[in-house]
């Protein structure tokens, strides 16, 4: 029997660990992480909604692993240490500096890119085409988000793949996964590298503003708040450059995946009558079924309770978004199964909740919503080259209860 998150099989698919986890209650305990699971629906959104009692800034980034290394290094050749921002924060302070960057990623500066993502989406495929087959991260869903994510700041095009290196520090220091100090040494060089490549930027940015995200950061004002600090700018700026993409590139892979595993999908979409309708609802329903992130940790500031279990002060809980968007409390007995008309799946808590619900979601949804698009018009016979993906093709995303599949071979004609 599987007991843990921390088993390797429900890194990689725990839909049957979260199914038995339900049935036994709202709340589990895990012995494998000793934290507290949160596995249904209801439960999970109060805890989200709930940031005081159940901090974010204590569960993410609060310490790891070699840190005074890292730091040491950004303090010597960068801008010192990274500040906490966003998610790496609690309310009130996490209230302000949110009021003023959601600025950044408004409705109209997501529409306005929009044209940049479905032309980009067109060159990608047009090159995977040419190919006649293609490795799926490599090919499409790593550099379309973090084109998008460069275009958005302005940044360079020749130091776009750089952005890669740069999350992949950012991100090891956010999920506490460095292994060794020779480990932190590269990752305080790489952020280093970042914060300077950033500064260097904003600083442009001030003599010579743009329509652009750095741009938004610099001349953000509400009314009440006080503007973002010069270190509040930087961190905001460095989390855009260095997270900005990494669980985009995790979806669009895994909708790659679902669309080759399903092709009476790709022909309902490709023959709706409205199509971009079809295809916004059937990205939502995707997003239930396979959220990059399979659980949001939190830590308890006090004695608390969720569900009827009792929660100690000081405890980790994790919000396990894998098992609550598939409650069947929630999203009914087809719960577990694709549909890509099901009416309330936007109900998914795979960009979280309350006040820390994803700042991109806007973003990542029309960069899904195009690459399903590109797939359905554009590819026949999508099929995976290797239907029994390997173990060793998945790896953990952020956190390391987060395994997706990092490799995936496709095969197609063109339609």
């Amino acid at each position: 029997m599987i007991d843990s998150m921390s088993n390797p099989q429900v890194k990689i698919d725990g839909a049957n660990y979260f199914k038995r986890r339900r049935a036994e209650g709202p709340v589990v305990f895990d012995e494998g992480y000793n934290a507290f699971v949160v596995t249904r629906h209801e439960e999970a959104l109060s805890v989200l909604r709930e940031a005081k009692l159940f901090s974010s800034a204590q569960a993410i980034f609060s310490s790891y692993n070699f840190e005074e290394v890292v730091t040491g290094i950004l303090n010597e050749r960068g801008h010192g240490p990274l500040k906490k921002v966003l998610p790496m924060t609690d309310p009130p302070e996490h209230t302000r500096v949110r009021s003023l960057v959601n600025l950044a990623f408004s409705v109209r500066r997501v529409a306005k890119i929009r044209g940049f993502i479905e032309e980009l989406t067109t060159d990608l495929v047009d090159q995977m085409l040419a190919k006649g087959s293609a490795e799926v991260v490599a090919d499409f869903a790593r550099p379309l988000p973090v084109t998008v994510i460069g275009d958005l700041l302005c940044l360079p095009r020749e130091r776009w793949r750089d952005v890669i290196r740069w999350t992949s520090a950012y991100t090891a220091c956010a999920g506490n996964i460095i292994a060794s100090e020779e480990q932190a040494i590269q990752i305080g060089n790489d952020l280093a590298e970042m914060q300077n490549f950033v500064v260097a930027h904003l600083e442009e940015r001030r003599v010579s503003p743009g329509d652009d995200v750095l741009t938004d950061l610099l001349q953000a004002k509400v009314e009440g708040y006080e503007p973002l600090d010069e270190a509040e700018i930087l961190a905001v700026a460095v989390a855009f450059v260095g997270a900005g993409h990494e669980t985009s590139t995790v979806a669009i892979t895994e909708l790659f995946q679902c669309l080759a595993e399903n092709p009476d999908v790709v022909e309902l979409l490709r023959n709706a009558d409205d199509q971009a309708g079809a295809i916004k609802k059937f990205c939502e329903e995707f997003l239930r079924l396979n959220p990059p992130l399979n659980a949001q940790p939190r830590v308890a500031m006090g004695d608390a309770e969720i569900g009827g279990v009792p929660i100690p002060a000081g405890s980790l809980v994790l919000v396990a978004n894998a098992s609550a968007n598939r409650d069947e409390l929630i999203f009914g007995q087809t719960s577990e199964q694709l549909d890509p008309a099901r009416s309330n799946a936007n109900r998914h808590l795979t960009f979280g909740g309350g006040v820390h619900v994803c700042l991109g979601n806007m973003l990542a949804r029309a960069e899904l919503q195009c690459a399903t698009a590109a797939i359905v018009n554009r590819f026949e016979n999508l099929k995976l080259a290797q239907p029994n993906i390997p173990e060793s093709d998945y790896g953990p995303v952020i956190m390391d209860w987060n395994h997706h599949v990092h490799k995936l071979d496709v095969t197609f004609d063109a339609k």
